[in-house]
């Protein structure tokens, strides 16, 4: 599963990259609308950092305006990923910017409607929102599901990424369910960083329990003396 961060803090991406977990980055206009920074300058920081791609959302309402933004967004670099929203002057364009090669991910869908059109529609990334649609009393797990099936139905190659995540129970679902992807909040993010109390004890007894041996194992080496001069 592929593990974006829909944050702008540097600490969280930088702590997911350095574990291996990092994939990308996702933006949406407010995220974008909390930073100091120009919108410009906050991708090109996004991109600074990280290796992956960037996601950032088109503002067009119209077929028209929604390719010109998509094409501008990936001027800035190909790493870029324009999100489009799933409706249906975002999925015309989506045919024309998929013509010209361009990937893009199909965002805000919250519906089995959304979820077809989208499969249809030829997106590179789905991003249903688990958050929203649990918010209108419906279970999450019913579109996540509808979205695998209906992508293996259509063959399609898309992939679908969990989004508007509000708990690591809504990642796990996902997980379990075979959803591609998943992008996350930084107060989630940091909750799959934290260690759980038991796991700390047992390593605190451990480090108790061996006392001393632990020198007689590994003090005859070079690199050991280096760790303890860190």
């Amino acid at each position: 599963m592929e593990i974006w961060i829909d944050s702008l803090d540097e600490g969280i991406i930088s702590a997911f990259k350095d574990l291996g977990l990092l994939h990308g980055v996702t933006t949406n206009p407010s995220i974008l609308s909390k930073s100091t920074m120009d919108p410009r300058g906050v991708i090109s920081k996004l991109l600074e950092i990280q290796d992956g791609p960037v996601a950032v959302q088109v503002m067009g309402e119209t077929k028209e305006v929604i390719i010109q933004e998509a094409s501008i967004l990936k001027e800035i670099s190909d790493r870029v990923l324009p999100k489009i929203p799933v409706v249906p002057e975002g999925v015309a364009a989506m045919q024309v910017l998929r013509d010209n090669a361009t990937s893009a991910l199909g965002t805000a869908v919250l519906s089995f409607r959304q979820s077809f059109l989208a499969i249809s529609g030829g997106f590179t990334y789905i991003a249903p929102y688990i958050g929203r649609f649990v918010d209108e009393g419906k279970d999450p797990a019913s579109l996540l599901n509808f979205l695998v099936k209906l992508k293996g139905s259509f063959r399609s190659d898309a992939k679908i990424m969990a989004a508007g995540i509000r708990s690591l129970d809504h990642l796990f679902l996902s997980a379990e369910l075979g959803v591609d992807a998943a992008t996350l909040p930084e107060s989630v993010a940091r909750q799959l960083l934290t260690i759980p109390e038991g796991a700390l004890k047992a390593l605190y007894q451990f480090q108790d329990d061996f006392g001393s041996k632990r020198d007689q194992l590994f003090n005859h080496s070079d690199l050991y003396r280096k760790c303890l001069e860190i």
